[in-house]
């Protein structure tokens, strides 16, 4: 699954719901992000 996000002005990125919910990611959990390649 691709989803296409954009970086707010402070920085921040939001987790889809849809992607939350696949994962069960709840308020207050870890995650890790991992750069893979960069597509210019």
């Amino acid at each position: 699954m691709r989803i296409k996000m954009k970086i707010g002005p402070k920085g921040q990125i939001v987790i889809p719901k849809i992607i939350r919910e696949a994962l069960g990611i709840q308020p207050g959990d870890e995650i890790v992000m991992e750069v893979r390649e960069k597509n210019c």
